[in-house]
């Protein structure tokens, strides 16, 4: 820098929007805002190098003129440009002309570099477009470069509104990713990635409609203005979206049916971002809670966003029945979806022949051959993933993976470190105060390592949270103070569990009498005069009001069914109530369709087992109770599977046997801890110490064996 150089006044240059030029902070001479000075100056401004030939300066704004006519104008230009700017602003190298740098700021770059910091804050500056209403209609070849700047900036405008609704989606802020696509869509309206979130975000909040009809608007417009059609790539997300593929297999919830997540939004942003990261690479997803904190709710919805971008998802829901059955958790991904991936074909034929040996499923297809040690079983499955993933990502969750089976788990663990290359992600819940298998904390413990991921723990919602819950599903409460009243009773009530707060604001919302419900819970007696009932009768309440609305045929059906285990066996309930075993699967189906139910892996099992313990307390009396429980045992007979030797004890308590109870699940769990089956051992002792009531001398028993089964080398009771 030279002497006169460090001596010039700031420059500032308006570019974005209706142009301008500031010389220390004030309004320059009124020649530097000429059109042809202005555009001089700007186009030197964003120049490589701020620097530029002459004879490209000639030709950029003069090329009307003859070569010394169009020379002697630059020179005039320039040389009014350096009367108003200082000598030194702009400095000539032979044929070169350079527009020193010092101390000057010109808005374009500056938004430039905001956008790639921070595109938030870039979205709310206020700008306009690219030299706006600066027209020089005898250097068309200046016009033309004016056009490609405006196109630049208007894409990196519209890039930074992409940006952050993107981030709004993965925030479950979707009204507000709808609004920045549209203002994206007005600076570009043939902006598809705009559009992706525009019908993203209308699929996730239910209104299919209106994701169509963002997609035929924008079909269209394309068509008519442009004869083009859609990518293929939106093409097929709106087929995602039409037939609700990507919903497919979420439990019990449907898309639109839910409340907003609430309370969370850094822990569901990082949970988002972590499974629909779009990476080739493997990821995985740990999150723990305790019953009812939404676990399942957050695997739904992590899949859904996935599933929605075109990821193949399935989720393998294992029973605590399942836990002690060898590669049973396998079994479950395969007849989730996985067996019928389009790419499995690509399968070496001995991976597919070695998983074939292992799932009855894939035995119709492919000949076994028995597997020779674990080794070979990872191989496989690495090598299926492989072939799965050349077609498309695929996201596998495990809902309660602490019900997984060891083998499972085992093989998932030795896999990963091969895997990571592959896009593929992986999502676990699970429990906490839970026995954990030591293969799933050694899977846990790789995320992060062996494989990119997070692990996310969730908390009882804080009253933020549970305020956000009222407002979006208590619209009678029609001020602050009714919002904040039903806020403080529900945190009372529920502790911060989302399920059961969701429960109650339900029941209130479809059962409870228009004029009660601002009424409940009353003013100035919200905590200090609590009412005369706790959470259980709470719940067992509204799932009464639930049951009101089935015929009595589906009544009897569900009534029986709670009698038995959280895994329905139709059968048994024919036998208790005396009916055709296919008049049990009909109504089964209809207990479905009403979510009471929920059908996975061959069979129908209670959506929560929350809700089948409120069921058999709330709707079948002791004698009733008494009287199942001796048909049941009838109709379990002899079977000595896990599941039938257990159940059968629980049932022995209800009809008064205790003797018999105690005797044989304390057999049951000494046969499985022999055997390793440590899960149906704890189950099995667990019903011991029920029979054993009041004698000291069996609990004593009980306790003694919890403590052999502590000892096992390969402890599985690792609580979290």
């Amino acid at each position: 820098m030279t002497g006169l150089e460090s001596q010039l006044p700031k420059l500032s240059l308006i570019c974005l929007g209706a142009p301008t030029v500031r010389v220390g902070g004030a309004p320059p001479d009124g020649s530097v805002i000429w059109r042809k000075n202005l555009a001089l100056l700007i186009y030197l401004a964003l120049a490589e190098g701020k620097t530029n030939s002459r004879g490209h300066l000639v030709g950029l704004l003069w090329p009307e003129k003859p070569e010394e006519k169009a020379r002697h104008s630059l020179n005039e230009a320039i040389r009014r440009l350096r009367s108003a700017l200082g000598a030194d602003r702009l400095i000539s190298k032979g044929d070169r002309l350079s527009l020193a740098d010092v101390d000057l700021e010109v808005d374009a770059f500056e938004f430039e570099q905001i956008v790639r910091d921070d595109p938030a804050v870039a979205i709310d500056i206020p700008t306009g477009e690219f030299l706006d209403g600066l027209v020089i209609e005898d250097a068309a070849p200046f016009e033309q470069w004016v056009a490609v700047q405006r196109e630049r900036y208007s894409a990196l405008w519209a890039g930074a509104l992409v940006t952050v609704a993107d981030a709004a989606i993965m925030d479950d802020k979707l009204a507000h990713a709808q609004a920045l696509a549209r203002r994206a869509l007005k600076v570009q309206p043939f902006n598809e990635l705009a559009v992706r979130i525009l019908i993203r975000a209308a699929a996730l909040a239910g209104d299919v409609s209106g994701a169509q009809m963002v997609f035929r608007d924008f079909q269209t417009r394309i068509l008519e203005e442009l004869d083009a059609t859609p990518s293929l790539e939106l093409v097929g997300l709106i087929d995602r979206v039409r037939d609700q593929r990507w919903w497919a297999g979420r439990g019990e919830h449907q898309a639109g049916n839910e409340p907003r997540l609430v309370g969370r939004f850094d822990l569901h942003r990082m949970a988002f971002g972590t499974v629909c990261n779009r990476t080739r690479r493997a990821k995985c997803l740990v999150v723990t809670g305790g019953p009812g904190m939404g676990k399942t709710r957050l695997l739904n919805e992590c899949l859904a966003r996935a599933s929605l971008d075109g990821a193949l998802t399935l989720v393998a829901r294992p029973l605590e029945s399942d836990q002690d059955t060898a590669w049973s958790t396998l079994r479950s991904m395969i007849r989730a979806g996985l067996g019928d991936a389009s790419g499995m074909a690509g399968a070496p034929p001995h991976a597919l022949s070695t998983l074939a040996a292992l799932v009855p499923d894939l035995a119709q297809r492919f000949t076994p051959v028995e597997p020779q040690d674990r080794g070979e079983i990872v191989q496989a499955l690495v090598s299926f993933f492989a072939a799965v993933c050349d077609e498309q990502e695929i996201v596998i969750a495990f809902d309660d993976a602490h019900l997984a089976d060891r083998s499972t788990l085992g093989v998932l663990e030795a896999a990963l470190p091969q895997i990571r290359d592959l896009p593929i992600g992986i999502v676990l819940s699970v429990g906490t105060s839970v026995a954990v298998p030591p293969e799933l904390l050694r899977l846990q413990s790789a995320v992060g390592h062996a494989v990119s991921g997070r692990a996310l723990e969730l908390d009882p919602l804080d009253k933020e949270a549970v305020k956000c819950m009222v407002e979006e599903l208590a619209p009678w409460c029609k001020n602050a103070g009714d919002v904040d009243r039903l806020t403080r009773r529900l945190l009372f009530e529920v502790e911060g569990n989302p399920q059961l707060a969701v429960t109650i604001l339900r029941a209130l919302g479809e059962h409870a009498l228009p004029e009660e419900k601002p009424m409940w819970p009353r003013p100035r007696a919200t905590i200090e005069t609590p009412l005369p009932f706790t959470i259980p009768p709470l719940l067992r309440s509204a799932v009464l009001a639930r049951i009101e609305c089935l015929d009595g045929a589906a009544r009897n059906v569900l009534e029986a069914a709670s009698a038995g285990y959280i895994a329905i066996e139709p059968g048994l309930v024919a036998a208790l109530l005396d009916i055709n075993i296919d008049d049990v699967e009909r109504h089964l189906e209809t207990l479905e369709r009403q979510d009471f139910v929920r059908y996975q892996d061959g069979r129908h099992v209670f959506a929560a087992p929350l809700l089948k313990k409120a069921i058999e307390e709330a709707c079948l009396t002791d004698g009733q109770r008494r009287r199942w429980a001796k048909k049941s045992i009838a109709f379990l007979g002899e079977r000595r599977d896990s599941a039938a030797s257990l159940l059968r004890v629980e049932l022995y308590t209800k009809t008064g046997e205790n003797d018999r109870a105690f005797d044989e699940s304390m057999s049951i769990a000494h046969a499985a801890m022999a055997d390793g089956s440590y899960g149906t051992a704890r189950r099995a002792l667990a019903a011991a110490d029920v029979a054993a009531g009041e004698d000291g001398t069996r609990s004593q028993r009980v306790s003694t064996a919890r403590k052999e089964l502590s000892a096992k080398p390969l402890p599985e009771d690792v609580r979290r």
